[in-house]
């Protein structure tokens, strides 16, 4: 140790003297030997290693003094220099963002995202700056010094979507770019760059500074820029043409599109040429917007018998688009329906209308009336819809042919006793999967509901077969009624009812994707709609993060294993159908080389019951399903939460779930009072070895929200539950892990029925995407479903529905 005190002491006098071929002769001497010095003389020394150009020894004296405690200030900016030159594992940057302080250092993070992409981790750097843009959006409104770094995530993050394909999100990233209020608005090479590439240039060139924004812009970017303004403004001529013929452009991508932006100018000129050169341009870029639109204009004129499979195939790219949803809408040949048949139709959105909870609706032909869901309210004192829209119309419960149930969540079936209650002779029908877990979840509802109740209620429901066409007698007439899978949970179903020539689709709630225990939702061919009724849970408000179902599993399960290497209990509170057993599934594919989970992982709430309801409906079907067994068990067979029980769930914490790393999956999903979640977390959330991992719909107002909110904006969090108020040390995650609708998946649902009507039922119709510093209202930048299916036609009446609103589609109702 003397000796290298001794050779520091001699670099620095060398150095000092000016001396640096000496000085680098005792430097040399301390390699290898950088875990024996001080913090500060790490970074002396790592100055001089940089500034000779020794890369690598610098780079250890920089990583090994933050190591030993020393601040990003002294030698962040420089060992950031040099990972981007590709000095140092990734391993070594993974760790660099768990240092505290880095929390704060905005562009940095941006930077380490950055070199993610670059060295072939893209999507690491992906999740890396979606996760900032949240902290950053969050902080920009109040902070505006943080507005570089705001703009700097989004254009990081436009390139890696449109990098991966996903056009749609790309560009409504770029929207809050090129709306940005003047004194905001920097970078705007880069933004007139992506402007062109995802064609958002003629939104970016309308705006009424232009002329000193593009001041700023060069090279191709500028040339391209100052001839759609010429075009805008209808300015265009000859010379135009013949410069843009002649021009070359550096950037590989623009000057394939130089093709395209020739035709388009042919086109504008009256030049035949312009068709020619554009089915040249469709096989260059087959995933260009602009390209596609001109396509799509000679398909046309030649009256060609592909455009319908053309723009069907567009529409998955471009769903955001309303000039692509219009072409869509245009080239599917269809009989005209008679609006009349709709004159008689009358519908009532007791719940579910513009907000979750309580979903029930009263359908009318004109006197034969059906009622489609019975839920609850979630949160608040009054769980039981408000009926009394209906005796305004002079309806009573004994006026109702059935009771349809489309799933087993409480939002759909929590006021199913109340009505039976008001008129037990009423019909009820649902599939034999959400009758089997109705009797599971309305034992959640004992305070509204007594015991005999709910099991008269279940009693009394008849179960009905999938995909099969039956009828309910109505008077002198009967409704034909199918029951579609939705894709949503087990038993999900889409209701279709046609009476007097009047056919309508229901819903309920739908999922087209995939799911480890539900597949998707898929319509039979040829089914006719006159009305739909959809759900638009998530048709307003956009993800600043897009990611596969796969991708979102990968995320879990690592955040999981991280949580477990410390030793930590990694809780998931999940609704107890559909997201837990989703869990369960992807834990058991991930490990399922193993004849155990290398964990324990544990069930409570009604997560347990609801699996076992699972693994019965699939062995009658002829199918195998295991969520319980090999290392997966119902915590509630270790204890019981009687006072004075043997073994509570005080002792099960201490004894099994504190000492060692496990996971939790407990209901409910939102924390409410008095749930398991809620219990489990009470214990949790002081420990920082732990983590809180929620994975779906997250209502506003709950505590699941509060804390996730609160964590984002503080880092630690803070939460009520039970009626006492927690500081949370725990790591908090939120996963997309959805069994909704997209709402590209809802507009192309109504794009492809061609109904006359939607309604559009269980989404925040009033509420609109809100962008910092924007010039322009939130649907302009994220456009909502509303604003996407409008853009189809007059022909298509679009409804966003709301509670206790009576609506006659005989009156010409619009949205």
């Amino acid at each position: 140790m003397e000796n290298l005190i001794e050779w520091l002491n001699q670099a620095y006098r060398y150095e000092n003297y000016g001396d640096l071929a000496r000085a680098k002769y005792c430097f040399e001497r301390l390699r290898g030997w950088e875990s024996e010095l001080q913090e500060e003389d790490l970074v002396r020394v790592g100055k001089f290693f940089y500034q000779q150009g020794e890369q690598e020894a610098s780079y250890r004296c920089f990583y090994t003094a933050l190591q030993k405690g020393a601040t990003l200030e002294t030698s962040g900016q420089l060992l950031m220099q040099l990972v981007e030159k590709r000095v140092g594992s990734l391993e070594d940057l993974q760790w660099l963002l768990t240092i505290p302080e880095i929390k704060k250092k905005f562009d940095m993070r941006i930077r380490i995202a950055r070199v993610f992409k670059e060295r072939g981790e893209a999507m690491k750097g992906y999740l890396q700056v979606t996760d900032l843009l949240v902290e950053v959006e969050k902080k920009v409104k109040f902070e505006k010094f943080l507005m570089p770094s705001y703009i700097q995530c989004l254009l990081l993050i436009i390139e890696m979507e449109f990098g991966f394909h996903r056009i749609a999100q790309a560009r409504y990233q770029l929207r809050r770019l090129i709306y940005l209020k003047r004194e905001w608005l920097i970078h705007e090479q880069e933004i007139g760059y992506w402007s062109i590439m995802l064609d958002e240039i003629a939104a970016f060139v309308k705006r009424e500074d232009w002329d000193s924004i593009y001041s700023r812009l060069t090279g191709d970017v500028g040339w391209i820029a100052h001839f759609y303004h010429l075009l805008v403004h209808g300015r265009l001529n000859r010379s135009a043409i013949n410069e843009l013929s002649r021009i070359h452009f550096e950037d590989p991508y623009l000057e394939k599109k130089r093709g395209t932006f020739l035709s388009l100018l042919l086109k504008a000129a009256g030049d035949s040429n312009w068709s020619t050169l554009i089915e040249e341009q469709i096989k260059v870029l087959p995933n260009d917007l602009l390209t596609a639109l001109l396509y799509g204009e000679r398909l046309r004129e030649r009256q060609d018998s592909q455009m319908e499979r053309f723009w069907t195939e567009e529409l998955k790219k471009h769903p955001d688009r309303k000039e692509v949803i219009q072409c869509f809408w245009q080239s599917k040949a269809t009989e005209t329906k008679d609006p009349r048949i709709l004159e008689s139709v009358k519908m009532i959105f007791i719940g579910g209308g513009e907000k979750i909870g309580g979903t029930s609706i009263s359908v009318s032909i004109g006197d034969h009336h059906i009622l489609l869901d019975a839920g609850m309210h979630i949160h608040g004192n009054h769980p039981i819809p408000d009926y009394s829209p209906l005796h305004v119309e002079g309806l009573g419960f004994d006026d109702f042919d059935a009771l349809l149930i489309s799933h087993a969540h409480l939002d759909h079936i929590g006021a199913v006793p109340y009505v039976y209650r008001q008129n037990p002779q009423l019909p009820i029908y649902t599939s034999r999967a959400t009758k089997r877990l109705m009797k599971v979840m309305l034992q959640d509802t004992k305070d509204w509901h007594s015991l005999d109740l709910i099991q008269d209620t279940i009693l009394s429901i008849q179960e009905v077969k999938m995909g099969e066409e039956w009828t309910i007698p109505s008077k002198d007439k009967e409704w034909k009624v199918r029951f579609i899978p939705s894709g949503h949970i087990l038993g999900a179903a889409s209701i279709h009812l046609e009476l007097d020539g009047v056919r309508i689709l229901f819903t309920g709630d739908y999922s087209m994707e995939d799911q480890m225990t539900v597949q998707g939702m898929k319509l039979p061919p040829g089914l006719e709609v006159d009305i739909l009724i959809t759900e638009s849970t998530y048709g307003y408000h956009p993800s600043n993060r897009v990611l596969s179902r796969e991708q979102t599993a990968e995320q879990i399960v690592s955040c999981l294993q991280q949580t477990l290497e410390r030793k930590g209990t990694m809780l998931f509170p999940a609704f107890s159908i559909g997201r837990s057993q989703e869990i369960i599934a992807l834990l058991q594919e991930i490990y399922q080389h193993e004849r155990y989970l290398p964990f324990p992982l544990y069930l409570d709430g009604r997560v347990a019951e609801v699996c076992r309801v699972y693994e019965q409906c699939y062995r009658e079907e002829g199918k195998e399903l295991s969520l319980i067994g090999k290392g997966i068990q119902s915590a509630k067979e270790l204890y019981t939460r009687k006072k004075n029980g043997d073994f509570t769930f005080s002792h099960f914490m201490d004894r099994y779930i504190i000492p060692e790393g496990n996971a939790v999956i407990a209901s409910s999903g939102m924390l409410l009072a008095r749930s398991a979640s809620a219990d489990y977390a009470e214990y949790l959330l002081a420990d920082p070895r732990n983590t809180i991992a929620f994975s779906g719909y997250l209502d506003p107002a709950s505590p699941a929200a509060q804390l996730l909110d609160s964590t984002r904006e503080r880092g630690t969090g803070r939460v009520q539950l039970n009626d006492n108020s927690y500081d949370s040390h725990a790591q908090v995650e939120s996963f997309r892990f959805s069994a909704h609708a997209k709402r590209d998946d809802i507009v192309q649902l109504i794009l492809q029925l061609r109904p006359q009507a939607v309604f559009l039922m269980h989404g925040e119709h009033t509420k609109a995407y809100e962008s910092v510093e924007s010039l322009v209202e939130g649907k302009t930048i994220y456009p909502t479903v509303i604003d996407l299916a409008q853009a189809a036609g007059e022909d298509l009446t679009v409804i966003p529905a709301f509670n206790g609103k009576i609506y006659r589609l005989g009156r010409g109702e619009k949205a």
